[in-house]
């Protein structure tokens, strides 16, 4: 893989490689492993830490597609290529996983139906909200189960998807087109009417603390190189503003898993907004970054052009981060990260 494939895997695809939150961070080691660090030891790894619930955030996917994970009720799933999850109002948890032959399995609370997925088919991406689930299938058009309060499960005439994503009480999808629909979103302040040319959507909760106040925050990546948002987060120690990214220009890649941004630049820099109390936004410094991954809570972290990794984190304790990703064909799962029709971009003979 020449240096600009490489570059452009890594800008492309450092959300499924990187994973980072405010106890952990991990990355693709020089031997095409990754680093738990809150175990501190290697995991045979499919370059995929999945949003996993986001209440679990060490569930990791291996190779072989079982589960590495605290959580007793998904330790048998195996073929597993994705995990989502949630929590209801009562604080119950709750797991979706996708199969390689795109079939789910569901594990935790149904309290809400948001479970009634046994016999979907053809699913190529999921994701949950509070209370809801929605599938991405491989004709583009979107399923929903769960609660539909705030009617987040209207999603039965959408078509032409080529992303999902759930958050809250709402759910959204980015079209072939580069448009973005929307169900249950004006509840969030979330107005993406007009929107076009999308090449990347960012839909965040911020985190968990701020996730039940119902903060829904959303960016999206024009193909000029500007980025969009709306909504906001009611939090009041984050004073209730949405992301503000007006003087944002050149920017290539977007990232967000939490209540912070980040934009990755052409000339490999990168700037951040949102909040900034446990310096997740200082990266004015960065340079000669290929990739950028904004993490759940305090942490951001970015890949160099020479492997490493650079990082902000308030918690994770120094030197437990592995510094080099190995840049040369990545050993990932093919099914998992991309499709067989995707440009430029080379698969290592080992990858599953």
């Amino acid at each position: 893989m020449s240096d600009e494939r490489t570059a452009a895997y890594y800008q492309n695809h450092a959300d499924s490689i990187l994973y980072a939150n405010g106890n952990l961070v991990l990355g693709i080691s020089d031997e095409s492993n990754v680093l738990q660090l809150s175990e501190n030891d290697f995991v045979d790894m499919a370059a995929n830490t999945a949003d996993a619930a986001r209440f679990e955030k060490d569930i990791l996917i291996k190779k072989d597609g079982t589960l590495i994970s605290p959580v007793p009720m998904v330790r048998n799933w195996d073929h597993i290529t994705r995990i989502a999850g949630g929590m209801n109002g009562s604080y119950k948890k709750f797991y979706i996983g996708l199969k390689d032959d795109g079939t789910l399995v569901f594990a935790g609370s149904n309290a809400c139906g948001q479970g009634n997925i046994s016999d979907w088919e053809n699913v190529t991406a999921i994701s949950c909200g509070y209370r809801h689930t929605i599938a991405l299938l491989e004709n583009g058009q979107v399923l929903a189960t769960g609660s539909d309060k705030n009617g987040q499960c209207h999603t039965s005439d959408w078509a032409d998807a080529a992303a999902v994503y759930a958050a809250c009480d709402c759910s959204f999808a980015l079209k072939k087109d580069g448009t973005v629909l929307s169900a249950g979103a004006s509840k969030y302040g979330c107005d993406v009417s007009g929107w076009n040319h999308i090449e990347k959507l960012i839909v965040s909760e911020g985190t968990i603390s701020a996730t039940w106040n119902g903060g829904v925050t959303l960016a999206g990546l024009k193909k000029d190189g500007t980025v969009l948002t709306t909504g906001f987060n009611t939090n009041p120690k984050h004073g209730n503003k949405c992301w503000k990214t007006d003087q944002w220009e050149d920017i290539i890649s977007i990232s967000s898993h939490g209540e912070h941004l980040l934009g990755l630049k052409k000339d490999g820099t990168v700037v951040a907004v949102g909040p900034n109390d446990k310096g997740q936004c200082n990266v004015s410094e960065w340079r000669d970054i290929i990739g950028v991954y904004g993490g759940y809570g305090s942490v951001s972290a970015g890949i160099q052009a020479d492997g490493h990794v650079v990082y902000t984190a308030h918690r994770v304790e120094p030197g437990r981060v592995t510094y080099k990703i190995i840049l040369s064909p990545p050993i990932i799962s093919k099914k998992a990260l991309f499709s067989d029709k995707s440009p430029n971009l080379q698969i290592s003979d080992q990858a599953n």
